[in-house]
């Protein structure tokens, strides 16, 4: 039985996503930069990071939630064959929006012609992000999910499967990320592989998608009670606030917490208000803009490429939202003003 997102569960999805861009525009803008108390940035830490696996888990459950029938079906696939079209089509955009910025960031650090390419072509292909563009790697991470997810489904491979294998990835790639952090001295071949990691993805994030979006997928199915969601939630905030200093376990709680999180709004309903609409569209706008506004402040008001605090962060979360119903207002007439000269072109009314 395919249990599909309904109106309300879509409403309180587009409040939770507004609130989730600002939590991105707070992890690039650091508002408690000058917080010197640990346990109020660990808590505010784990809050801002469920922001980018809220997104992942979101994106399969909506997804999901078109689908009929077995998962692997070709009419299925279909669907995942769009949507990873439709999210590389926006890679590629995007990176090209940020192309001057990449370009300023490669001149002022220095770097030669040459060396400058080979870096933008890594990040370009495999981590998603050069200068001040780092939220595209969300969507270069989705484009390797569906690819990851497509693969698998031509495989035969049932979306259990799937989940599975996108969990033992993930704990790889958790594990990648505490051997490339580690202080101390490692053994040839873990260094090695650490070496390789650097200097290929450069960070194992880029596969985190493989797990969060197909298990948001399996989320539009299957239920996860109140009580272990809720369970799932708090231990899961406690663990990452506890053990926040060490990557694995963090990271590990991190999911649970994440998963237990979605599960708990899965339960909320919101009645309809036009607000809903309106907090959607403006929620991706703020994610893909926000760096570009952040750099600006940094530069007009600061003269620095870089200025962290609660001030740049309320700065640049006010200006995005203003530019986000800026554009609003105006695709919203064009599409009123498109549609009204259809209309007459029906009606044989003279345009």
């Amino acid at each position: 039985m395919n249990k599909t997102a309904t109106k309300s569960n879509k409403n309180i999805f587009d409040l939770v996503k507004f609130i989730m861009a600002l939590c991105v525009v707070a992890i690039h803008t650091h508002p408690l930069e000058n917080v010197q108390i640990p346990i109020v940035q660990s808590i505010f830490d784990t809050v801002f990071s469920l922001a980018v696996p809220f997104f992942f888990l979101c994106s399969g459950y909506l997804l999901a939630g078109k689908m009929q029938g077995d998962y692997n079906s070709e009419e299925n696939i279909s669907l995942v064959k769009k949507m990873l079209f439709r999210i590389l089509k926006m890679y590629i955009i995007w990176m090209a929006v940020y192309f001057p910025l990449a370009v300023y960031g490669y001149i002022i650090s220095g770097s030669s012609l040459i060396k400058s390419v080979v870096f933008y072509l890594r990040g370009l292909f495999l981590v998603g992000e050069h200068y001040h563009s780092y939220p595209l790697w969300y969507l270069l991470s989705t484009v390797f999910a569906c690819l990851f997810i497509l693969i698998l489904y031509k495989l035969k491979c049932s979306h259990r499967a799937v989940v599975g294998i996108g969990f033992t990835v993930i704990m790889i790639a958790f594990a990648t990320a505490f051997l490339i952090n580690y202080n101390g001295e490692l053994p040839k071949i873990p260094d090695l592989y650490c070496g390789v990691i650097r200097n290929t993805i450069v960070n194992p994030r880029i596969l985190f998608g493989m797990f969060y979006f197909p298990f948001g997928m399996s989320l539009a199915r299957k239920d996860i009670s109140s009580p272990i969601a809720i369970i799932m939630f708090a231990s899961g905030f406690i663990g990452r606030c506890i053990f926040i200093d060490n990557i694995f376990i963090s990271y590990v709680f991190l999911l649970i917490c994440a998963v237990g999180f979605f599960a708990v709004i899965l339960r909320i309903n919101l009645k309809d208000a036009k607000i809903y609409y309106p907090l959607r569209k403006s929620s991706t706008v703020i994610y893909l803009i926000h760096m570009y506004v952040w750099s600006a402040v940094c530069l007009l008001i600061y003269h620095s490429n870089e200025k962290f605090g609660f001030v740049p962060f309320i700065l640049t979360s006010f200006i995005s939202i203003i530019i986000s119903f800026i554009y609003i207002g105006i695709k919203n007439k064009k599409t009123a003003v498109s549609q009204r000269i259809a209309t007459d072109c029906a009606d044989g009314n003279e345009v």
